[in-house]
């Protein structure tokens, strides 16, 4: 996860899953949007990601995949 300055660490975590939720969207399709991989990607737990982004159009709001 890149570090940013005067990014909280859960900004950080938020913009590393948003990234990897993208590459998920971009490889496979929204089929392969799983919380599983992408919180294995991030390194923390799904309910983390969940805590995070509450809907999955939250996922979509965010970066407009």
């Amino acid at each position: 996860m890149a570090k940013r300055a005067g990014d909280s660490t859960h900004q950080q975590m938020r913009r590393a899953a948003i990234d990897a939720a993208a590459e998920a969207v971009v490889a496979g399709g929204w089929p392969a949007l799983q919380m599983q991989s992408i919180a294995a990607h991030v390194g923390v737990s799904r309910q983390t990601l969940y805590n995070a982004f509450y809907i999955q159009d939250d996922w979509k709001a965010t970066r407009n995949l």
